[in-house]
């Protein structure tokens, strides 16, 4: 692993990309390593992403009902427009 071999057509802004990569693949490998010798922290792992992927489909799940169920919650700011407050002077 030469990363601090700089050849004569790497220019600075290639040198930093490469350490930015390098710092990248350092940390995964580590979280690796951790997640590969710590049974606990990999549950805790596991179990977030089954919490994120049961939350994604509840959105999923409810906002697509209440698009077909014509729903102003669905993104429509209809309801702001008609209730919006009137000013002196405003049309």
């Amino acid at each position: 692993m030469g990363g601090d071999v700089v050849t004569p057509m790497e220019t600075p802004q290639k040198k930093k990309v490469a350490d930015m990569i390098d710092s990248i693949d350092l940390w995964s490998i580590q979280t690796g390593m951790l997640m590969k010798n710590n049974p606990i922290i990999r549950l805790a792992f596991l179990m977030y992403l089954l919490v994120m992927h049961i939350w994604v489909l509840f959105v999923l799940v409810f906002h697509a009902h209440n698009l077909e169920a014509g729903g102003n919650e669905g993104g429509s700011y209809r309801h702001a427009e008609q209730n919006a407050p009137t000013f002196p002077g405003q049309n």
